[in-house]
């Protein structure tokens, strides 16, 4: 059941910036997650080593992956996906972490749990500064997945100053910019805020090449009250509409085949539009609706970071090789986040074999997604169909109906620390020559590209 590798309008106004200050979320969000009625898969007669899924009375399920083996951890998608990075990573990836660590080598640091500001110390002295690199969702180096319990997208690794993948300076301690490892949706979202659960999750790993663990920036997904597509998600959703087609036409071809019949005539069925089923929402999610400006990346322009200048990309010059005009931004502000500020705590993968190397840095504000484009994605995982070696096609995803998300795990003492304009300003704020405190007018009327510092420190 493991998938093989690949061989937009905007949100009917700018939600506030101002921060998460109590256990209310800033946005309100969806009550209860929309949802469709996607059954489960049955399990296989005679699950592959490896085999996990999300149903709480399986023998297979959340409370059993404490059980997996160290064959059965070696044999999960995410083991094979981090073991390429294990020159960076301290834990031993094929232990089982997902009861927490029997070995008491380390705390209980499992994730996803609930977030709200236990009153933790924010050490944090400056956003999340983003790169959005040079690369379409089109290009040859980028790898587009569906998996079984999420969609995803592979960045290359960088190997020369030439193209550049995405990167991000994460603050407190983690040195340079980090590049982005992958970026991955699960369905509903896995956190949740302040006891509230959202309709997805869209994380970005970054690497620390020295060991020091994987930043996550994770943002919420949540519906817009006006139903508005997201024209900049949407455009990796068509990404992956297209594996979706391609996964099944294969299989249609093996059934044709069986049958004695010509194969499909390539790209002669939309086999994903024809699995529109759903009485109660036919609505299509359109391509762009209209277009969406292009957010600049601030200079920084502090003297103390001038070592970083190669880094820093000059709005004014077109030229310039770090300028990534029409790039698929994994950071789009204005479209991704919606905030510069955050939660933060440390945790783990949430599917086997749970490590626990992640340090999330949780935004305090969803971004927005219509009800199509949610509908869109949980069709692309939860009815996505594969030929497998053997020849024949199943259905790949091992949600529990329309869930692939791990329960709440226990805080078990851990603090969750809360960011906001009271213990950093926003960069174009700053190098406007604003102060370096929390005001009204920083977080009322958030800069979305409109500051375009100067060309010189």
């Amino acid at each position: 059941w493991y998938p093989s590798n690949k061989p937009t309008s905007s949100p009917s106004s700018i939600p506030s910036l101002t921060p998460t200050k109590s256990h209310t979320p800033t946005f309100k969000p969806t009550p209860k997650p929309f949802s469709y009625d996607f059954p489960s898969e049955p399990e296989p007669v005679d699950p592959p080593s490896g085999y996990f899924n999300y149903d709480p009375a399986s023998d297979y399920g959340p409370d059993k992956w404490e059980d997996m083996s160290t064959d059965d951890i070696k044999n999960t998608p995410e083991y094979n996906y981090w073991k390429q990075f294990d020159y960076a990573i301290k834990e031993d990836l094929s232990q089982n972490f997902c009861g927490g660590n029997k070995d008491k080598q380390k705390d209980f640091e499992q994730s996803p749990i609930d977030i709200f500001d236990t009153n933790a110390t924010c050490r944090e002295y400056h956003q999340i500064r983003d790169r959005p690199g040079d690369y379409l969702l089109t290009d040859d180096e980028i790898t587009m997945q569906i998996l079984h319990n999420k969609l995803r997208i592979i960045f290359p690794k960088q190997e020369g100053e030439e193209p550049d993948s995405p990167k991000a300076d994460i603050p407190k301690g983690w040195g340079d910019f980090l590049p982005v490892t992958h970026v991955d949706i699960i369905l509903p979202g896995e956190h949740t805020i302040n006891g509230t659960e959202y309709v997805g999750e869209y994380r970005i790993y970054h690497l620390h090449q020295s060991g020091k663990g994987v930043p996550v920036v994770t943002v919420m997904m949540d519906l817009n009250p006006a139903n508005k597509n997201n024209p900049h998600l949407q455009q990796a959703l068509n990404q992956w509409k297209e594996i979706f087609n391609e996964h099944a036409e294969e299989c249609e071809d093996q059934r044709r085949l069986e049958q004695g019949l010509d194969p499909v005539p390539p790209g002669g069925i939309d086999f994903f539009s024809n699995t529109l089923s759903f009485d109660d929402e036919q609505e299509e999610v359109k391509e762009n609706d209209e277009p969406q400006p292009e957010i600049s990346h601030p200079q920084n322009h502090d003297r103390h970071q001038l070592r970083r200048a190669k880094e820093v990309i000059n709005t004014k010059d077109p030229s310039d090789p770090y300028t990534s005009f029409g790039r698929w931004d994994p950071y789009r502000m204005g479209s991704i986040l919606n905030t510069y500020w955050f939660y933060g705590y440390e945790g783990s993968l949430t599917e086997p074999p749970c490590t626990q190397f992640a340090h999330y840095r949780i935004m305090d504000k969803p971004m927005l997604i219509s009800k199509p484009q949610l509908k869109f994605m949980r069709k692309l995982i939860f009815l996505h169909e594969q030929k497998q070696k053997d020849g024949t096609c199943v259905r790949t995803s091992n949600h529990f109906n329309g869930r692939v998300n791990r329960p709440l795990q226990e805080l078990k003492g851990r603090g969750i620390h809360q960011c906001t304009c009271e213990h950093f300003t926003h960069d174009e704020y700053r190098y406007s020559g604003g102060p370096f405190v929390c005001t009204a007018d920083q977080v009322s009327d958030p800069p979305m590209g409109k500051y375009t510092p100067s060309d010189s420190p």
